[in-house]
């Protein structure tokens, strides 16, 4: 559900500043400014908040970005409205402006490259638990249940990769097995 109210929210901070940036002429630049950060980022919020919903994450981590543009869009309505001969009021909302951009800055190069980052690592240890897990099926499948199974070669690689990603090992282990009258022998 945030992830929805959270694109509404984004949407309406970007119509809010195409609408009312040429009512507010001398804040144009700074409204220039955060109209191109959200559109560029426009596309990447909705992917997040889409695969958030369908990975069942937290609704938490867009909760203080969607704050922040319900602010945003509230300040930006209010420079809207400020008379051109109003300097007083023009210097505080320009600073309010800058003020905005910065945590917009913040909040995506902190917030949302944490959660990429975790979402990099959640993704190795799966792809671990898989490698694992099919490892573990084809040593099953080399040996027979009651173990006197005749195999020339089986030869099974394990790539272990850490969560660091800088060590890499390779196994390759070659078994002969022979069949006797005394059971299973290695050679």
């Amino acid at each position: 559900m945030a992830e929805i109210v959270g694109g509404a929210v984004f949407g309406e901070l970007l119509n809010t500043i195409l609408k009312k940036k040429n009512n507010a002429i001398m804040f144009k630049s700074t409204l220039e400014n955060i109209r191109s950060i959200l559109e560029a980022l426009d596309p990447l919020i909705k992917e997040i908040a889409q695969q958030n919903n369908d990975l069942d994450l937290p609704k938490k981590q867009l909760e203080r970005l969607i704050s922040e543009m319900k602010k945003g869009t509230k300040l930006i309505s209010k420079c809207s409205q400020i008379h051109k001969l109003n300097y007083l009021a023009k210097i505080r909302y320009q600073r309010k402006l800058k003020v905005l951009l910065d945590s917009l800055y913040m909040l995506f190069s902190i917030e949302v490259l944490a959660q990429l980052a975790r979402d990099q690592k959640e993704t190795l240890l799966m792809v671990k638990r898989i490698h694992n897990k099919l490892s573990f099926e084809m040593i099953e499948d080399a040996t027979s249940s009651d173990g006197t199974e005749i195999h020339d070669s089986v030869e099974i690689q394990l790539a272990e990769k850490s969560a660091l990603g800088n060590n890499v090992s390779k196994i390759d282990t070659k078994h002969t097995m022979m069949q006797t009258d005394k059971g299973v022998v290695e050679a």
